[in-house]
């Protein structure tokens, strides 16, 4: 395509965009309140999420089974998943400054309403160490009866781990709700990820209802995010356990 008919199509596409903007309704984006989901069957609707403090945060859509949701956070990133699975972008604020951001979701196929939730709890989760001690465990409960709304289905949480030492994470959730866990690592160039950019990542109550465990050893000493999601149909109805150790 030459130089010409580049500045054309450019041209074009202003226009047309103009003329969008002046014949679309306008919508204001809704603001996001950590811990409060919000249920809506519209596409393309904005909403921000404001991050202030130095700890990982996470915005993500649950999609109904009828339909396919994609999450795109500016500045940041996409989230298009497939399918049923929870896209959520997770954001350092360890390593980037605090601002506003707008996440919008857009529907991809089929039809139904979603359910969008920001978390930015400040929670940390210390490490054991390993072996696992039997007294005194140190257990994040991200799910459960009076942990969040009905609808509440994405926690997360920060985490120091060291580079070179032995990793290992157990999950588990009373009830039977199935979910998902992603560990997150830190990244000085860049502080938002994306499901896909997860250093390890599995599946808690899938199919025979067992839980998870995870074993990795980090590259980078750091703080680590861990995100958990429920995409079963009454993530509070059990309490859920996420535990981390570290080698010596």
């Amino acid at each position: 395509m030459t130089r010409r008919t580049l500045h054309a199509f450019a041209a074009s596409a202003t226009a047309t965009a103009v003329l969008f903007a002046a014949v679309a309704p306008a919508h204001a984006a809704t603001a996001l309140a950590s811990g409060v989901p919000v249920t809506s069957n519209t596409s393309s609707a904005a909403y921000t999420i404001t991050t202030a403090q130095p700890y990982w945060s996470v915005v993500g859509v649950k999609p109904p089974s009828t339909a396919d949701y994609d999450l795109v956070v500016d500045p940041g990133a996409r989230s298009a998943a497939g399918g049923s699975t929870v896209d959520f972008v997770a954001v350092d604020t360890n390593v980037c400054a605090g601002l506003q951001r707008t996440a919008t979701v857009n529907r991809w196929s089929g039809s139904g309403s979603y359910t969008v939730e920001f978390a930015d709890q400040h929670e940390i989760l210390t490490a054991d160490s390993l072996p696992f001690p039997n007294t005194n465990p140190r257990i994040a409960t991200l799910f459960g009866p009076g942990v969040g709304p009905a609808t509440h289905f994405i926690g997360i949480v920060d985490i120091w781990l060291r580079a070179g030492a032995v990793v290992e994470l157990y999950a588990a959730q009373v009830g039977g709700n199935p979910g998902n866990v992603y560990v997150m690592a830190p990244n000085q160039s860049a502080c938002v990820r994306t499901p896909g950019q997860a250093l390890v990542h599995g599946t808690v109550n899938q199919g025979s209802g067992h839980a998870l465990t995870l074993r990795f050893t980090p590259t980078i000493t750091g703080w680590y995010g861990v995100v958990q999601t429920s995409f079963g149909p009454n993530p509070q109805t059990g309490y859920s356990s996420l535990r981390i150790g570290q080698a010596p």
